[in-house]
């Protein structure tokens, strides 16, 4: 497997590496500093998507293989997807998947002929395999994340490589048809897990209180909300 570098969950890093790749001014990535309903209520504009960092400890292997999804669950033929191909690249596939939740309700959230708009109307109507192996072929993407990765914002590339033995993973929450999904590249074609019915805010705060729970002595834990701000 080709390695990238790794990203850092960092809302500066991920605001100017998306802007690059064609994501409009009115949207940003801002640190969510905790769970609770204030701390969303601070972030600059409304939450669309979070993206979270944790570290894949075996409590979390164990939860994933054994997860079994709660009832409600609607269609997803229309949520984006997108499989992880690349060591490395789980913090790019993080944003992919919530800006592609962002695009499917704001049509004109990315700049015309940018790389964002060329890519998702490449993936139209295709699995998360095949989006998988467009982004694994896509030397543009790989400059650009490359680009952010050794930004002086990014630390992690002061401390890692492209093949470092990273144990961070990077997964995105978002919002379809009144459910919320966790989006996790490295799942047979970037299925999203579902975690119920509500608001943003409500389940994401629930699920990843449950995600520090199985794992307490990890201090990894980092969360980046996507916000439009105007």
């Amino acid at each position: 497997m080709v390695n990238w570098f790794p990203l850092e969950s960092n809302p500066e890093v991920l605001t100017t590496y998306s802007s690059s790749l064609g994501l409009k001014s009115s949207y940003v990535f801002s640190d969510l500093v905790a769970l609770e309903d204030w701390a969303f209520a601070m972030l600059p504009g409304k939450c669309e998507a979070v993206v979270f960092l944790y570290s894949l400890s075996q409590p979390q292997r164990e939860y994933h293989d054994n997860f079994i999804p709660p009832e409600g669950r609607d269609s997803t033929s229309s949520l984006f997807r997108v499989q992880q191909n690349v060591g490395n690249a789980c913090g790019t596939i993080g944003v992919l998947h919530s800006i592609g939740s962002v695009r499917s309700k704001y049509s004109d959230c990315l700049e015309e002929g940018s790389w964002f708009e060329t890519f998702f109307n490449k993936c139209e109507g295709k699995t998360g395999a095949e989006n998988g192996a467009l982004l694994e072929a896509d030397e543009e993407i790989e400059t650009k994340h490359t680009s952010a990765a050794n930004s002086s914002a990014n630390s992690s590339a002061q401390v890692a490589s492209a093949d470092s033995n990273v144990n961070e993973h990077f997964v995105a929450f978002v919002e379809h048809n009144g459910g919320v999904y966790e989006m996790d590249g490295r799942r047979g074609g970037g299925e999203g897990l579902f975690h119920g019915k509500g608001g943003l805010s409500e389940v994401v705060g629930r699920v990843c209180q449950e995600y520090m729970a199985r794992d307490p002595s990890s201090n990894k834990f980092s969360l980046v909300a996507l916000c439009k701000v105007d």
